[in-house]
Order: C-alpha cells, then sequence, then structure tokens
C-alpha cells in the first residue's frame, strides 16, 4: 500500500459580505500536517451569528463535503476519525446572510501510512519505572521491533524538554546509557532515518551503530556524520541544540539534512541494519551519546521528496509547532493598553508589525497586529490577531442644513466621561455652525481615546434654489428655476 500525500500552501481569498471585520479560523493553522485524526476546530466569534457551520471536504472547490457539522459555538472537536489525507476545510457563519472563512487546509499523516516503516519511536512511548529510567520503547510501526535494556545501570532517563512542546525526550548520561534491538533480519541499503536530538558533550559521540560500527554521531566534536564504511558528514560543532537529522544511506547517492535544508551528499558505504544500538558504539565503552532523543524514524527505503517532507513536517509539527495567537479580541470597557502575544521556548526570535521584537506587546488601538516567529529548527512562521476597543461613534454625516443643526452624540455604555475639543463635558454635542470638534473619552481607570478632529459645513444649497414668485400660467408655458447653481447633478418635479 502507498498512500500519497502532497503538502498545500495557501489557498484561496476569502469570501467577504459587508462585514467590518473579516471572519477567520486560527485552529488548526493552515498547512498544519497532525496525527491527530480528530482534531479541533475553532474560528473567531461573529456578531449576531445564529448559526455556524463547519464544511471539510477533499476538493478545494467543495464540490461534495466530506463532513458538514453545523454548532452555535466557535469551536467543534471531530467525533469521527478523519483518515490520512489532505483536506481542505472552512466555516460558514449565519448573520444577516452567510459569510464564509477562506479555505483552510490541514494534513493527517502519521509515518505508519507509508510503505516499508522498519522501526518507529519515541520517548513518550515507553516503559518506565517509578524514577523515570526507560527499559523499553514501544514500537510504533507494528513490527514490535521495541528497543529495550534491562540493566538497571545502563538504562536512560525519560524527561521532558520545554524546547520541544513539552514533549518527552530519553537522556543518555554519556557514561553507560544505551538501548538496542535486534531486528532478527538485515535491512540493507537504501534506507532513511530520522532522528530528533541534541548533545551536551564536545567530543566524539555516537547516536546509533548497527552492531558493526557507528552510522550516526558527532565526529570529534565537529561534525555530524552518516558512516557506513565511508565518511558522509558536514561541519557542525557540538554540543548543540535540537535538530532533526535526516539521514539517507543509499551508497553512493547518500544525503544527510539538517532541519529539511540538504547539509552534504555523497558515499556513505555500504553497511547494512541487522538491529541498532541507541547510544553505545559496538568497538568500544568509549563514544557514549551524552545528549536527548525525542523520536527516531527507520525506513527500509529512500522516501520520495514528498514523503520525505510530511515526515519533517509531521515532526516540526509535533515538537515546535508554529505561532498561535489564540482568538480575536473584544476589549469590552475602557481603553487601557491590553498586552497580546505568546512565549514559548522553542521560539527563538519575534518580530512583530511594530517592529517590536518581544514575546509580548502592548496596545492600545483597534487594528490588526502580526508576528513572526523563527523556532529552534529556523522555520518561520507568523500569525495575526485582531484587537477591538470600544467605538467611539461618529455622525453619519458632517453637513447640516441652514437654520438647522447636527447633532454627533458619542456615548458609551459604562462609565465614561467626556470632553470636547472646546472643553464640554456632555457626551451629546449638538453643532450649529461650521467648526471643527474632536472628543476625548477618558475611562474610570483614566485611560482615554481622543476621536479624529472632524469638520462641519453647513449646507446653504437650499437657499440658492428658488422659482420665483408665485405666477399664473397658461397652457404651453414653462417655469425654470431662478439662476441655478452649476452643481446640481439631477432634478425631480412633483
Amino acid at each position: 500500500m502507498t498512500l500519497r500525500f502532497s503538502l498545500l500552501v495557501s489557498l484561496l481569498a476569502l469570501v467577504h459580505i459587508g462585514f467590518a471585520q473579516q471572519f477567520t479560523a486560527y485552529l488548526p493553522k493552515n498547512g498544519t500536517v497532525t496525527d491527530n485524526q480528530t482534531p479541533t476546530f475553532k474560528w473567531n466569534k461573529v456578531a449576531g451569528a445564529t448559526e455556524y457551520e463547519l464544511q471539510i471536504a477533499t476538493d478545494q472547490s467543495f464540490t461534495t463535503n466530506l463532513l458538514t457539522i453545523s454548532t452555535t459555538n466557535e469551536e467543534i472537536e471531530l467525533s469521527t476519525n478523519l483518515d490520512f489525507g489532505d483536506y481542505f476545510w472552512r466555516v460558514k457563519a449565519t448573520a444577516l446572510g452567510e459569510i464564509f472563512t477562506q479555505i483552510y487546509n490541514i494534513t493527517v499523516f502519521s509515518p505508519n501510512a507509508l510503505d516499508d516503516l522498519i522501526l518507529w519511536v519515541d520517548a513518550q512511548n515507553s516503559i518506565v519505572d517509578e524514577n523515570n529510567f526507560v527499559s523499553h520503547l514501544n514500537d510504533r510501526s507494528g513490527n514490535n521491533f521495541h528497543p529495550t535494556q534491562p540493566n538497571q545501570d545502563f538504562k536512560p532517563k525519560k524527561t521532558i524538554s520545554t524546547l520541544l512542546n513539552e514533549q518527552d525526550v530519553l537522556f543518555l548520561d554519556g557514561v553507560n546509557d544505551f538501548l538496542q534491538i535486534e531486528f532478527g533480519t538485515t535491512f540493507n541499503q537504501p534506507n532513511t532515518v530520522f532522528t530528533v536530538w541534541s548533545t551536551l558533550s564536545g567530543s566524539q559521540r555516537v547516536l546509533l551503530d548497527n552492531f558493526t560500527n557507528l552510522v550516526l554521531d558527532i565526529n570529534s566534536g565537529n561534525n555530524v556524520r552518516l558512516f557506513g564504511g565511508a565518511t558522509l558528514q558536514y561541519d557542525k560543532i557540538s554540543p548543540f541544540n535540537y535538530i532533526v537529522t535526516t539521514g539517507i544511506y543509499n551508497f553512493g547517492n547518500s544525503s544527510i539534512y539538517e532541519n529539511g535544508t540538504l547539509k552534504t551528499s555523497g558515499n556513505v558505504g555500504n553497511f547494512s541494519f541487522p538491529g541498532l544500538n541507541i547510544g553505545r558504539w559496538s568497538q568500544g565503552t568509549s563514544r557514549r551519546f551524552h545528549g536527548y532523543l525525542a523520536e527516531l524514524i527507520f525506513f527500509d527505503k529512500v522516501l520520495l521528496e514528498e514523503e520525505r517532507l510530511l515526515i519533517e513536517s509531521y515532526l516540526n509539527q509535533k515538537y515546535t509547532p508554529v505561532i498561535d495567537l489564540g482568538p480575536d479580541i473584544t476589549v469590552s470597557y475602557g481603553f487601557c493598553p491590553t498586552t497580546i502575544g505568546v512565549e514559548k521556548e522553542w521560539f527563538q526570535s519575534y518580530l512583530w508589525e511594530t517592529s517590536e521584537t518581544t514575546p509580548f506587546i502592548s496596545v492600545n488601538e483597534t487594528g490588526n497586529y502580526a508576528v513572526q516567529v523563527t523556532d529552534i529548527f529556523g522555520r518561520t512562521s507568523s500569525d495575526t490577531v485582531y484587537v477591538q476597543f470600544p467605538d467611539v461613534p461618529t455622525p453619519s454625516s458632517t453637513q447640516f442644513c441652514s437654520g438647522e443643526s447636527i447633532t454627533w452624540d458619542a456615548t458609551l455604555a459604562g462609565d465614561y466621561t467626556y470632553s470636547w475639543s472646546d472643553n464640554d463635558d456632555n457626551p451629546v454635542k449638538d453643532i450649529f455652525t461650521e467648526t471643527t470638534f474632536f472628543v476625548t473619552v477618558t475611562d474610570a481607570n483614566n485611560c482615554s481615546f481622543t476621536s479624529e478632529s472632524i469638520s462641519f459645513e453647513e449646507d446653504n444649497f437650499t437657499e440658492l434654489i428658488s422659482l420665483g414668485g408665485d405666477l399664473e400660467l397658461c397652457a404651453g408655458q414653462t417655469i425654470a428655476l431662478q439662476s441655478p447653481p452649476n452643481d446640481i447633478n439631477s432634478y425631480l418635479w412633483n
């Protein structure tokens, strides 16, 4: 069985029908690759909406919806499993008509959806004692190749990494710790091996060994090396932080990728894999691995490019999820600054559209706020949140007829004080003459908002229009405006 997947990118424009703020969803993020077959979908509230409808399809034209679920809430957790594959989704809101979010895509994927998966282990799926020392890693491939360590003195320890989304990792002490699995058969090249790992030592340390010699190590503390009888390596000073290494063992056409970027290609030799030592070199007691291992995935083939990208995206999303600022924010009262942002240890840098570079920023104006982050794998992601402060009303027109007035009612619900540009403190301003006004509204916390200055004009058009005095007319005679202005656009007689 071979399942084909594709990594989908940004899609169609949203459909927007006269709403002040566009209707958006915010989870799952567009382009998410996840092994969760019952994901939760979340979107922002639409004022006055009586119902929402989540639509999920396998084509972006939604000719046939796979799932259609209605709710009055702003989220839905699926109760039906999605099969592995690519999906398009959107939400329809019913509120004085229909409004849709843009179309988003999600890929539901697991490594065991691909053929020739031999071994798949992570720290989360392990057997530990009361002190979290690991005796057994559960092979998630279904092949029952479970790496084990029966000797208490040699057991690695399971711990949690805040750098990797609070996921479990194995700590190997560099002295005794290792795990081992014999396959019971030999897997010859080509092979593809994915590891999520970090090092704590600058010396030569072996992460993976095939019972004959090392196959993935830190060579003299200066290189990440694949070895299969010949050396294929690239420069990298150890110790180093977590990376995703993709090693392709394919004789003279072998490659090493770091975080999805090709680092080097060439000949790795012709070693095969009768089994694996994890953290131990078979040639002696030295070079025990000192660092952390989060996940190991082994395929008995060279993956297609799209398959490699899927595995790497799955690992990225699992261990370093993209930035999520959450739902849009409505400030129900007041004008004091509100704090937006998110801080995660796997984010190494932040850049807001305001040019600020901190995880959190303080804002006091209505609008969209966007941030871009870079994570420990060098991957960038961005998100936007809309912040709505109380909206001080403004008049619908700035013109008034001669001899009349116009009213600007700036009243907000709640405890506010008002100060106009002429020092009037009434929330309602009646305007009789051509002038310019602005108003400052202050909340109970002494935070204020000052409107833009608005100029008002008297419209004396009616004074310029006249048919003259009363007339007695005979049939065929005409009547006309007296000296009409030049800027009349249309006429309507009774």
